[in-house]
């Protein structure tokens, strides 16, 4: 029999203990840029983003989104619908083109809740292609800014749905109308005290037609800035539906002397409707400058032009 020795015994091994080892954090990306078909759908999140979207004309679109410290970016070609949906926090979308806008385009925007700032840029101008818009402001402090150049021979619909706050709703137009062309804006208060502020330039050619209509609740006590200078041989209406109705609407229609269409004016508060129309009639001179009177509701008849009035007619309550 034999017995080892204690030297030759070998120790015992120690335990394993197992340890936890604290890794950096990482913040998962919750936006998206998704493309189907023909339509590219941009998602944010709740973090405040800011998204950004570049359209060659032709309907190539770069899409880039930026959400706390991460990015994605994605590519689509032959899209003619994007859609945009805002998430919790405050973002700021952009798009622009970057030529001319030879395509149709569907643009759906709903900026979700926030303090949101949306600038859309169409100064490249557009041809023959219609143009939808639909631009939600969404629940918080919310501003819109629209810009385009010459529209020629295309339908431009935009519908602004401005949110329950005191949101702003800023449009510029630079180059007019062009050919059978037709511009319209529906624009919807409800309820708040918005300020909406459209800067229209430019020759309006004798087969188009400039259409506006700011529609709220008469005691939103909102605002509406309209300008006008150019040439005015086609039609151009507006139609104030109990928005700005506590004297809440400043106009300058500046028409060139040259103008040989028709200006209309229908502005209602609670209780009537106002409607006037203007001609240019002497071609002489310089330019005819006419306002809507705050008070009396009517377009008022500079020299060289003819006014006409029909009103106030009394409005049917709605029980």
């Amino acid at each position: 029999m034999h017995f080892a020795t204690r030297s030759s015994v070998r120790p015992l091994s120690r335990s394993f203990k197992p340890l936890l080892e604290i890794l950096e954090g990482r913040a998962l990306l919750s936006a998206a840029i998704t493309i189907v078909g023909h339509e590219m759908d941009i998602q944010a999140d709740n973090a405040g983003s800011i998204i950004s979207v570049t359209d060659d004309g032709s309907g190539t679109m770069n899409a880039w989104v930026k959400t706390g410290n991460q990015s994605i970016n994605q590519m689509g070609h032959g899209i003619n619908k994007l859609v945009i949906h805002g998430g919790a926090g405050n973002d700021h979308a952009y798009f622009q083109t970057k030529g001319t806008l030879l395509h149709a385009l569907e643009l759906d925007m709903d900026l979700g809740a926030g303090n949101d700032n949306a600038d859309l840029n169409f100064d490249r101008g557009i041809s023959g292609a219609p143009v939808h818009l639909n631009l939600g402001a969404g629940m918080g402090l919310d501003s819109m800014d629209l810009t385009f150049g010459n529209i020629a021979n295309s339908e431009v619909d935009v519908t602004g749905n401005l949110g329950h706050k005191h949101d702003t709703f800023h449009s510029v137009l630079f180059g007019g109308l062009s050919g059978n062309s037709v511009l319209n804006y529906n624009l919807q208060g409800n309820g708040a005290a918005n300020l909406v502020d459209l800067d229209l330039r430019g020759k309006i050619d004798a087969t188009a037609a400039l259409n506006v209509l700011d529609q709220n609740t008469p005691s939103a006590n909102d605002r509406l800035k309209i300008r006008y200078h150019g040439e005015l041989d086609g039609v151009m209406n507006v139609d104030v539906d109990q928005a700005a109705a506590w004297y809440g609407v400043q106009s300058q229609f500046t028409l060139d002397a040259a103008s040989t269409g028709t200006l209309n004016v229908k502005l209602m508060d609670a209780w009537y409707e106002y409607d006037s129309s203007l001609t240019v009639t002497d071609h002489s001179g310089g330019p005819k400058v006419s306002v809507i009177d705050r008070l009396a509701g009517f377009l008022t008849s500079p020299d060289g032009t003819m006014v006409s009035t029909e009103g106030p007619l009394p409005l049917v309550q709605q029980v």
